[in-house]
Order: C-alpha cells, then structure tokens, then sequence
C-alpha cells in the first residue's frame, strides 16, 4: 500500500494536515509483517486495535500437530537418544497436547493421529548430538529494526550444514516458487547464520507433515539483501500507514478476526461490486471473474467450515434434517491392487509376458517416487544421486493439456 494514496484528497492538497499514523513497534516479526501484507485490517484489529483473536479450527489444529512434534523430540533430546522416534510416544504426545486444547471433533482427532504416527515412522532415528534447537528464539537487527521469532526446528546435516525446519500441517502443498520465495524462511535463513556463524550452508524445509514430504530450499546473498530491503520497506508502509483497508482473500476463512470484519460478513452475504455489462471487453470480465473467485473461495471456505460442524454432529445423531437438504454419513469404496501380485496371477494364469503387464500397468507415482528418493539420498552420494535422477527423468512421460491460468500481476 501506498501511504500517499491512502490519504484523503484534501490532506494531499494540503501539507500540513497530519493524519494519525502506527506507532513504531519495539520489534517486528514474520507474523506481523506478513499479517500486514495479507490483509491491512487484520493488522489493525489485532495489533493496533488488540482485539481479541479467535483462532480458525484448522490453525488450533495446526498449533496442536506443532506441540505434539516440539514436545517429542525435545523429550529425545533431553534423554540424550540416538535410536528411533518411537510411535507409542508421539501417540502420547499428540494425545497429551490434544487434551489441553479447546479441540473436540474425533474425526479430527483421528487425522491428527496419523499424521503424528506417520511423521515419527518417517523420521526414523534422530541422534539428540545434531538437534540444534527447537523452537529457536531468535532476534535479529534489520536497520532500526528487531525482527524477532522461534524457528520450529535445526538440526545439523554436516560440519558445515545446518537445516532450518518448519512444521506445516497445510492440505496443499506449496508450488516451489513460494517456497524458494518464502519471507518466513528467508528470515529463518537469516537468524540461523546469525545464531550459527560456523555453517557454510543453510539448507530451509518445509515440513509438509501432512504428506509426509519436505520441500526444500535455500537463499543466494542476493535474495538475502531483498529480504532486508523488503523488511525495510514493509515497516515504513506500517509506521506511515493512515489507512488500514481490509482486502478480502482467500485467507479470511482462517482470520482470527473474521467474525469481527464487515468485508469478510460482506463476502459471505456475497456482495458485488463489479458486474460486466459488455462481453466484448475482456478486462471487464476478467475484472468481474477476480472478484467472484475471491467470493468463491471465501464461500466455499465457509462451506467446508459448516460442512466440519455437520460431520461433528453427524458423530451423534444419524441423520441432520434442515427441512430441504437432509444430512447422513456414508461411505465410498477405493480399490488398489498390487502391482507385483497381480502381474504374477495375469502372467501364471493367461501367460502374458511380464515386461509387456508392467510397461501397460506399472506407473509410479510422482510423490511415492519423491519419498523413496529422499530415503536414498541419505546414503547415496551426491554425483550417483544426481545420475540416478536424471536417469528416472529420462525415461518420464509428459503430457500436456490446455489450462487457463490467472495470476496476480505484481506491481
């Protein structure tokens, strides 16, 4: 945001109107930096205004998954361990930091279970020696500024390694250029180097605990200096700040203010602003086609938020009857056959060759491929990894089909 053009038309005229602005904080964070950038009057409400916040489902949800993780492996660290993490103790400690939140749903509960379950059989051993830090305060000097954090996890890879983690419970994983553009890990990448002068490499990860995979990134002296100026830049947009508008997206189902927002109340009652008229002009009906994809996206949040109280319901009562639309459980079925047993029964018992039953029903998945991967790159050397990758690629089929694509245009 513009702080001149957040002015009202007689204070730019005139010089010598003052306009009230932020006060200077004592200290930023990734937060508040990012809460501005998403939405300037969730930036109001909770840090000028102090309202009290009330946090979506799925963040509390988050904040438990988070908990559950810290609290086993620093549990780990304090035993000095150097074997396995154990699933009966995530178990615990996801059922221990399950208690003390405000969460009930047991189809929740069940989804957070495994989640913690899978993690620790996918973390394996964890030696407690290259446990850095666990929710690593942090507090770095940027201009004028304190930029001050917790990083969820570090650990030592090598002599000269280190890797930032941090825990994501999201249901999307991130496309890679959010990740290799990241100011949450860019500022993760700066206070690592502060606290941990001696590594040369600071490797950043997002741990999609999720679906078990890590996207990984790192950060060049160039995007090291753009992350400072942006900082720079961000803070003087705050302390200059006289108007703090709200902008609607698809982060307002997970606001902590949005009961406490009339443009999110707006959204919901599905309030225009802009309707196209005139079908010839396509920057008309690209402009009326953004609005309504905000609308929709905030709507279909809401949905899937009402739809998580109805199955909370459905948990108690068999069926939910609103007079029009009457609500039930049900089940669907999937079914997986293994490819090994079933090349062995086809070849046995009709005799067709094997290669030719794997080159027409063997396809491996991009993202089981990806996990056996990442297993083997921890023991393979870098220039066979490298090799074994390029081999796999070689052989890869692409297809390719029409897709329309709208992407902001950043100004």
């Amino acid at each position: 945001m513009n702080p001149l053009t957040s002015l009202g038309s007689d204070a730019q005229q005139d010089p010598r109107v003052h306009l009230p602005t932020a006060a200077p904080a004592d200290h930023y964070s990734y937060s508040r930096l990012n809460r501005y950038a998403t939405c300037p009057l969730s930036f109001k409400l909770h840090y000028l205004d102090g309202l009290e916040s009330e946090p979506a489902i799925e963040l509390q949800f988050g904040t438990v998954i988070h908990r559950a993780l810290e609290s086993l492996v620093r549990e780990h660290v304090r035993a000095n361990r150097t074997d396995r993490i154990a699933v009966d103790d995530a178990v615990r400690a996801f059922r221990r930091e399950w208690t003390d939140s405000p969460l009930t749903d047991p189809a929740l509960f069940a989804d957070g279970l495994e989640i913690v379950k899978r993690w620790a059989l996918r973390e394996g051993v964890v030696d407690y020696r290259n446990v850095l830090g666990m929710e690593q305060e942090f507090d770095l000097r940027i201009g004028p500024h304190r930029i001050i954090g917790a990083m969820d996890r570090v650990d030592r890879v090598s002599d000269d390694t280190i890797r930032v983690r941090d825990y994501k419970s999201h249901r999307v994983l991130f496309a890679q250029d959010e990740v290799d553009s990241s100011l949450q890990l860019s500022i993760y990448d700066l206070a690592a180097r502060q606290i941990w002068p001696w590594a040369k490499h600071v490797e950043l990860e997002l741990d999609m605990v999720r679906h078990g995979v890590a996207q990984r990134t790192s950060r060049t002296d160039a995007q090291r200096e753009a992350t400072r100026e942006y900082v720079l830049a961000t803070v003087a947009q705050i302390e200059l700040a006289t108007d703090f508008p709200a902008r609607p997206n698809t982060h307002c189902n997970r606001c902590d203010h949005r009961k406490q927002c009339s443009a999110y109340a707006e959204a919901l009652a599905g309030k225009r602003e802009f309707i196209c008229t005139d079908y010839g002009d396509l920057v008309a009906i690209g402009r009326e086609r953004e609005e309504v994809a905000r609308l929709a996206k905030i709507l279909y949040g809401r949905k899937e938020e009402l739809e998580g109280f109805l199955r909370g319901g459905l948990e108690r009562e068999a069926v939910i009857d609103t007079g029009s639309v009457r609500y039930s459980m049900g089940s669907t079925s999937r079914t997986e056959y293994p490819l090994a047993k079933t090349v062995d029964a086809l070849t046995d018992v009709a005799g067709v060759a094997r290669e030719d039953l794997i080159a027409r029903l063997g396809v491996v998945d991009k993202d089981a491929l990806g996990e056996v991967i990442e297993e083997i790159a921890k023991r393979l050397p870098k220039t066979r990894l490298t090799m074994l990758k390029a081999q796999i690629e070689a052989q890869a089929k692409r297809s390719y089909s029409p897709r329309f694509q709208a992407k902001a245009v950043k100004s």
